[in-house]
């Protein structure tokens, strides 16, 4: 059987079907890499979705001592949640203010006042911080709960209270005009009120 001549026209026409097959084999493995990249992609989006925890606000205290200056705290909502929601509620509502910080025992400078009548709260103890210097807490006043009505400062390293107490702030400024005052002479640290800011 004879060979059929290659003519410049079937050479033509067999050079641009191979330049078709290798452009369509070249189609389909750019589609299956951007098909597999976009898989990838819902999965890492999905799995990302699933873990995104959202960060807790934050928020500070302004405690304004009268005749001295402004002591701020920074409150953690993600360790005491509820403690720092409670002590929100009732230093927007004014409960604060006027009280004191009426004694220093133990390097816990204690502020409020105790004679409030607020409803004590469950007690997030062990909740990951602890009592050093600077950090704001409230004391348990049952097997579970704490009185909101009252708070104190550290005013030195207390760990050896972490089980008693709530730990839910820490002061990042200020608290050198309290160490100012000598409370065992009589001289209070007045509260005039307390503002909350969110950032």
């Amino acid at each position: 059987m004879a060979k059929k001549k290659l003519t410049k026209g079937r050479i033509a026409r067999m050079e641009e079907k191979a330049r078709k097959e290798k452009q369509r084999k070249r189609n389909i493995i750019l589609i299956t890499v951007g098909a597999i990249l976009l898989l990838a992609a819902i999965i890492t989006g999905i799995v990302l979705a699933v873990n995104y925890e959202a960060p807790e606000p934050l928020y500070y205290a302004e405690i304004s001592i009268k005749d001295a200056g402004v002591v701020k705290v920074e409150l953690n909502s993600g360790a005491a949640p509820k403690t720092v929601e409670k002590f929100i509620d009732l230093a927007n509502k004014g409960v604060y203010n006027g009280t004191s910080f009426y004694e220093l025992t133990g390097g816990k400078l204690y502020g409020g006042d105790r004679n409030i009548d607020v409803a004590h709260i469950y007690g997030e103890f062990n909740n990951g911080l602890t009592n050093e210097k600077g950090v704001v807490s409230m004391s348990r006043s049952g097997l579970n709960s704490v009185n909101p009505a009252i708070f104190f400062i550290n005013m030195k390293d207390n760990q050896q209270h972490d089980n008693e107490t709530v730990e839910f702030g820490k002061v990042t400024s200020g608290l050198e005009l309290l160490e100012n005052f000598d409370i065992s002479e009589g001289n209070i640290p007045v509260i005039e009120k307390i503002i909350i800011i969110s950032e």
